[in-house]
């Protein structure tokens, strides 16, 4: 059974603060598991190595700022 977001709130509301603590531990773990796989992608496209020559060239140039 697919629920909609307004169903997914309503039935949040219900929930215990152990239950919330619960659902939010798996709400991270899926948003890591989806970060570390466009990481994966990224790096396999060859996208994280034309960002560090972008940023390595704005460092050679004087085009950055400390932070």
């Amino acid at each position: 059974m697919r629920m909609t977001v307004e169903e997914i709130e309503k039935a949040v509301t219900t929930l215990s603060r152990k239950e919330r603590a619960r659902l939010a531990a798996l709400l991270e773990e899926l948003d890591a598991a989806e970060f570390d796989a466009k990481i994966e992608r990224d790096a396999k496209s060859g996208e994280l190595d034309r960002a560090l020559a972008g940023s390595e060239e704005n460092f050679r140039t004087g085009r950055f700022r400390e932070i």
